[in-house]
């Protein structure tokens, strides 16, 4: 039995190109026997814990190659996506989803995907459900669009070619099933004070639609936006609450998006740039990410305003504003369809799963200091999500119709 060295030298003759064929087919066999299981799962967390550099890469190249893509049939992001995250390699909660994954690692500017598959085993104490056929199924696409007069649109039920004008909003779905908004000319209208049209996505929905000024906007599960009956002559302007991830096309009018949190209010001001905000009711703040371009967020408790560059984020809390190097991986993850719990406390990992599928916890324990990382596919059933966090965490599960009962 080979011991733990020889395949961590194996693991790295891979990962640097340099194996010979003989070396690949002998890692192989031990990738693919549960018996050297432990020792891969260190294998790819020492992997993954390699700092990502980007020094010998232009500011413009790293803007525009964000990521390697995640193109398994088991995990890959969703086709309306035109952001998609860096992957260098996956941790070892991955390896608990018992699928054939792939891990991109990045040697200097070189990147190549090498898979690797895990058997899957039956839990010893598995989740169970009252009724199978209730259990909750990933979000899929679901929106409304309430208009200024309050007439409501199912907008993933608008068949292709649908055009409809009304309270000088058009609503349109394309041959490519794209949803347009455009204003007409004569409709004059004003956030905040005026008239408002609202495109909500329910918990276990997700949306992604193009606004009228040709801006793109993804809405994550939760999420509302705001739209004014017209733009002005001199500011683009939407409200959101929830997530979102806008990619703005650049306009001599300012873009601006306003949200609030509980107390907590903030303004971003862009011309052209790309980014993500979360700003759900039950987040302790109001996280804001860059990915290309440049803002100003401000913090609209106090005025006091910061610009971020690629790759920063802002947090907003009440007074407080923080800005620090951003986590990609993490904070865009929910676009390409992946959960990413990075040392995430346990109330932040049952707020994004009841949002994503539609259910409420009980039960909850009153304190506690697990802290959860996993990188999982969101296209599992609910069941099969805590299954993989059962397997990984001592924590048990039961689903009764829509609600998830924590067992003590």
């Amino acid at each position: 039995m080979p011991n733990k060295d020889r395949i961590t030298y194996l693991f790295n003759r891979c990962l640097l190109e340099q194996e010979t064929l003989s070396e690949r087919e002998e890692l192989d066999a031990y990738l693919l026997n549960p018996d050297y299981r432990e020792i891969v799962e260190w294998c790819l967390m020492d992997a993954f814990e390699v700092p990502k550099s980007t020094d010998s890469l232009s500011e413009d190249v790293q803007s525009q190659i964000l990521t390697a893509i995640l193109t398994s049939k088991d995990i890959k992001p969703k086709k309306s996506s035109r952001i998609q995250i860096l992957k260098w390699a996956a941790a070892a909660a991955v390896a608990c989803l018992f699928v054939t994954v792939p891990l991109i690692i990045k040697t200097d500017l070189h990147q190549r995907i090498m898979r690797f598959s895990f058997t899957a085993e039956k839990l010893e104490i598995p989740v169970t459900a009252d009724k199978v056929e209730k259990v909750a199924l990933p979000a899929s696409e679901a929106a409304i669009l309430e208009m200024t007069d309050g007439t409501k649109l199912e907008l993933p039920k608008l068949a292709i070619g649908t055009q409809i004008i009304k309270n000088g909003l058009i609503v349109q779905k394309t041959a490519n099933n794209e949803l347009l908004l455009k204003y007409t000319k004569h409709y004059k209208g004003q956030l905040l004070t005026g008239e408002k049209h609202v495109i909500k996505t329910p918990r276990g929905g997700t949306y992604s639609l193009t606004l009228p000024d040709g801006s793109r906007v993804q809405l994550n599960s939760a999420t509302t936006l705001i739209l004014p009956a017209s733009f002005n002559d001199t500011i683009r302007s939407v409200e959101l609450q929830g997530e979102a991830f806008f990619e703005i096309v650049k306009n001599k009018k300012m873009f601006k998006v306003y949200s609030k949190q509980g107390i907590n209010r903030q303004e971003i001001s862009v011309y052209g740039t790309s980014f993500n905000i979360s700003a759900y009711s039950n987040d302790k703040h109001l996280e804001t990410t860059l990915v290309t371009g440049s803002i100003n967020v401000k913090n609209l408790n106090n005025n006091k305003a910061l610009w971020l560059q690629p790759n920063q984020t802002a947090l907003v809390s009440n007074d407080q504003m923080l800005q620090v190097e951003a986590n990609l991986d993490k904070n865009l993850s929910w676009i390409n369809n992946i959960f990413y719990f990075e040392d995430e406390s346990l109330d932040n990992v049952i707020n994004q799963i009841g949002r994503w599928y539609d259910v409420d916890f009980k039960n909850m324990p009153q304190s506690t200091t697990q802290r959860m990382w996993a990188q999982v596919s969101r296209d599992v059933t609910l069941q099969e999500l805590l299954e993989i966090i059962e397997k990984t965490y001592p924590i048990k599960f039961k689903i009764i119709g829509k609600e998830v009962h924590v067992l003590n």
